[in-house]
């Protein structure tokens, strides 16, 4: 293995590199693993159960593996935060000041080292969150079809389907597949912080995709939506529309996903910097913040409360693809003067915002092509050696009805909007 990922220019350094202080008096330095996950259940937070087998590495991988080093980051295998606020105030000072574009040549494949990795041919595999989400399907689409250039052929893809404890599954998978770097979507950073330890201990390399997958541990690499910036923008034609309808102040309904990821915060973040912003367009107040919401139908309930308990509420905000109950309680109330936000283009927005933008006026393009490719060439940078970047960011595209075609090709490999 070279030693330009062992040592590489990086800007944070080699393992042997000075600590920097984390989140007020913390160390990485001082966190154990083992120690944290003690500390969790002694705090009653649940973890998963993990067998024996899977925290103990066989001698014979440790052999095979002795050079190998997929975490070459100063804080190695520990932990960078030892709470939620502090882990997303680390990842999005990350993001701001580190984060590369994915079009940085630490990320891109050039035509020869292309070469060295269809003479390869190793084996790859990613953990998907849910592929019944148009998104995720996306994204898995254009990473198998990137890393078809040059890995093995009997690729591995797992849907996690949306459940916890497929998360545990995916990663004895892909630990049971020997592979040397393994890709993980995960929504709950906090649930991964403890599956991310066995990665660690059978040293595969990982790589994230939307988010860092653990909150706690970061992955060999995670390509991430610059979603502060996107969301921050996307604030803007809503407070024109609302402008445009005689409104000068209006209440709101913030609903979030009940899981915590990284993506949450950030979008969140984007978008209270937004609300201040454009204020002198229209004031948002939020009247109701943060409802966790599991699924489509938890939102549309709490929906249906709030459009009876608010009179003033004109706009939903809810930045995940829960967006549908909201939706879904507009359209049944018949409220012409409620709209929503969303955070994604799939049927529902896209079909909302061809029709005039009601219930759903603004949404996002993700980066789906874009961040898949990311992703397909971070990998094959590890394997070859390669010292990659901690974090690859690229921004979504906003979309309303004036772009919502060119937004989605943008963002979809010149694709065409499906929906019409």
């Amino acid at each position: 293995m070279s030693k330009e990922y062992q040592n590489g220019p990086n800007n944070r350094g080699g393992k042997d590199s000075d600590s920097i202080p984390i989140g007020g008096q913390f160390r990485p330095e001082s966190v154990n693993r083992r120690d944290f996950i003690a500390k969790c259940m002694l705090f009653g937070i649940s973890l998963p159960p993990m067998s024996d087998a899977l925290l103990t590495s066989t001698a014979a991988a440790t052999v095979s593996r002795a050079a190998w080093d997929p975490y070459p980051w100063k804080w190695g295998k520990e932990a960078i935060a030892t709470n939620p606020d502090a882990a997303l105030k680390w990842w999005l000072d990350e993001v701001t000041h580190n984060a590369v574009s994915d079009s940085d040549p630490s990320v891109v494949l050039t035509d020869a080292e292309i070469s060295e990795l269809k003479a390869m041919r190793p084996h790859v595999g990613f953990s998907w969150y849910s592929l019944t989400v148009y998104a995720v399907e996306g994204w898995k689409k254009f990473w198998t079809q990137k890393v078809s250039e040059w890995a093995a052929p009997n690729i591995v893809n797992f849907d996690q389907e949306g459940q916890p404890q497929r998360e545990k599954e995916a990663t004895e998978l892909m630990i049971s597949k020997h592979l040397k770097v393994a890709g993980q979507m995960s929504f709950d950073w906090m649930l991964f912080n403890t599956f991310m330890s066995l990665y660690h201990e059978h040293n595969i390399a990982t790589v994230g995709i939307i988010s860092p997958p653990s909150a706690y541990y970061p992955a060999t690499n995670s390509c991430v939506t610059d979603d502060v910036t996107t969301f921050e923008n996307l604030v803007k034609p809503i407070c024109e529309l609302l402008h445009s309808k005689g409104y000068r102040s209006v209440d709101a309904v913030w609903m979030v996903e009940a899981s915590p990821s990284f993506w949450t915060g950030a979008r969140h973040l984007g978008f209270e910097r937004g609300i201040k912003k454009y204020e002198s367009i229209c004031k948002i107040n939020v009247v109701q913040d943060n409802i966790p919401v599991a699924t489509p139908a938890a939102a549309q309930a709490a929906a249906n409360q709030a459009l009876e308990r608010y009179p003033n509420l004109h706009l939903f905000i809810m930045l995940a693809h829960q967006y549908l109950g909201c939706q879904a309680a507009v359209r049944a109330h018949n409220r012409r003067d409620v709209w929503v936000v969303a955070s994604d283009v799939d049927e529902g927005t896209a079909t909302a915002l061809q029709s005039g933008g009601w219930p759903t006026y603004a949404t996002v393009s993700l980066p789906i092509a874009p961040l898949s490719f990311a992703a397909a060439n971070v990998m094959g940078k590890i394997f070859l050696g390669k010292r990659v970047p901690l974090l690859v960011k690229v921004e979504g595209v906003v979309a309303t009805p004036q772009n919502i075609a060119e937004a989605y090709s943008k963002m979809w490999d010149g694709e065409k909007l499906p929906w019409h």
